[in-house]
Parts: C-alpha cells; sequence; structure tokens
C-alpha cells in the first residue's frame, strides 16, 4: 500500500504557508499551521494547504502588507498574506478594498508593481501572489508489490462498526482470491508511477538548485508552482494506496465471515 511522509529538508519560511482548520463548523486559514492529520485523511494535505480557495470551495481571504523589508531606495516592499486583514493605516492611504485584492498592483517606485510577486512573460495573472512553499513527500510501497495473503485476519487499522442486528442480503459469490488479484495488479501500476514519480521529484530538485532566473522572486515563483503540481501527484498516489488497502479490507473480511461461519467441530 502507497503511503508517503515528508521529505527531510525544511523549505524557507513563506509568508503564505499555512493550513485550514475547521473552527464552529466554518473553515478559518492559520498562517504557518499545518494540516490537521484528521482533516487530511478526509480532504487530502493539499487542498488543507491551498490558500486560494479552502476545501470546500470557498475562495480565501488576505490583505496586501509590507513585509518588512525596504528596496534600494527605501521604499517599502509588499508582499501578499493569506489569512491577514488590511492594516488600518494602509487602507486609509490605499483604500481597504484594493489591499483584499490578491490582483491589485500595490504601488511601487516610479508605479512599479514590487509585490514581491514575478511579472514574467506569460503570466495570466501578473502581480499575482507566489504560490505557497511546500515540501514534495516521499511516496513508497510499503507492500513491496505484493499484496497480503488472505487469510481472514482483518487489519487494525481497517476500523469497525456496530450493528443491533445481522443484516439480510440475497445470496452472493464473492472470490477473496480475485480481489487479491486485483490488489497486485493495482501495487504494479502504483510502483511504475512512484518510480516516475521519483525520478522526476529528483529532475525538479537538481533543476531548482540551478540559476532558472536572476529575479528572486520569479525563481521562487517557478520553484513552489513545480513543488504543488509535485505534492499534488504524490498525493494521488497515496489515495490509490489507500484504495489498495480498502480492497484488502474487504478482501480479509469476506474470508474472514467464512471461516467463522462454520460450526466447531467439538
Amino acid at each position: 500500500m502507497a503511503r508517503h511522509s515528508p521529505a527531510p529538508n525544511t523549505p524557507p519560511v513563506n509568508p503564505n504557508a499555512g493550513a485550514w482548520t475547521q473552527q464552529n463548523g466554518n473553515w478559518v486559514w492559520v498562517p504557518g499551521g499545518t494540516p490537521d492529520p484528521s482533516l487530511a485523511s478526509q480532504w487530502g494535505s493539499a487542498a488543507l494547504s491551498n490558500p486560494v480557495v479552502d476545501p470546500s470551495g470557498t475562495p480565501g481571504v488576505g490583505a496586501w502588507v509590507h513585509s518588512g523589508v525596504n528596496d534600494r531606495s527605501g521604499n517599502p516592499m509588499w508582499t501578499w498574506k493569506w489569512g491577514a486583514k488590511p492594516d488600518p493605516s494602509l487602507a486609509s492611504q490605499y483604500g481597504a478594498g484594493n489591499l483584499i485584492n490578491p490582483s491589485w498592483k500595490p504601488p511601487g517606485p516610479s508605479g512599479v508593481s514590487i509585490a514581491g510577486a514575478p511579472l514574467i512573460a506569460g503570466d495570466p495573472n501578473p502581480g499575482s501572489p507566489t504560490p505557497p512553499a511546500v515540501v514534495p513527500p516521499t511516496v513508497a510501497d510499503t507492500w513491496g508489490g505484493v499484496a497480503p495473503d488472505v487469510t481472514g485476519k482483518v487489519p487494525s487499522d481497517g476500523g469497525s462498526q456496530t450493528v443491533s442486528q445481522p443484516p439480510s442480503y440475497p445470496a452472493y459469490m464473492v472470490s477473496p482470491g480475485g480481489i487479491r488479484n486485483a490488489e497486485n495488479t493495482q501495487l504494479g501500476q502504483i510502483d511504475q508511477q512512484i518510480s516516475s514519480y521519483t525520478a522526476l521529484k529528483g529532475a525538479v530538485a537538481q533543476s531548482s538548485s540551478q540559476n532558472l532566473a536572476t529575479d528572486p522572486a520569479t525563481k521562487e515563483y517557478l520553484a513552489n508552482t513545480q513543488d504543488q503540481l509535485l505534492q499534488q501527484i504524490g498525493d494521488t498516489l497515496g489515495m490509490a494506496g489507500q484504495y489498495t488497502g480498502m480492497l484488502n479490507y474487504a478482501a480479509q473480511n469476506y474470508a474472514g465471515a467464512d471461516i467463522n461461519s462454520f460450526f466447531p467441530q467439538n
């Protein structure tokens, strides 16, 4: 079953890093936060780490703020920060509506935007915030490409269900061995994708270490975009592994029910 764990390298601090959490039934963006494992199992870590929209699809909120760094002329640099509220002093000067609009270009020297977002050729939304930094997961097949034998022993992490009375359904045929064959087929495909993903991840890491652009903001934009795509691929492979684990859980349940359906000989 494919599972992934974060890479050991710690990414640089990013003002847009954080995670969605639920408070009183509402989604709230927590800057600098990490995904809650219980929420990640339901919504996926990628959805919880995407500040642009919350897991339900509602657009995120944020504001333009002064980054605390000045340019060479002494002018304050701007940065977009998800989950932030407009500074009243800045709102009175530039307008609250502008400060909460991620497409607005904050003023800079000679009227040029220095929002910290890349202004690169072909950018469909010039001046938009840089995608948040993420760490592409490490993906591995913990079963080594072979599904467990169907012995009727249900995995302990498969969950449990309590019923008041046995269900009643018409008879039907089930082949636990056939389910296991499907698991092995699935594992073979997952392992191929893991190999391709690992090679792509290495290529991206090598390219990110090279001088892709002289502008730091553009380089950060390219690196973060590539890492986000890798994270989505890793999460997809993790979901495929969870599906394979569910197949195993079903096969073991069927086999266990069959074994336990006979009366003891003594």
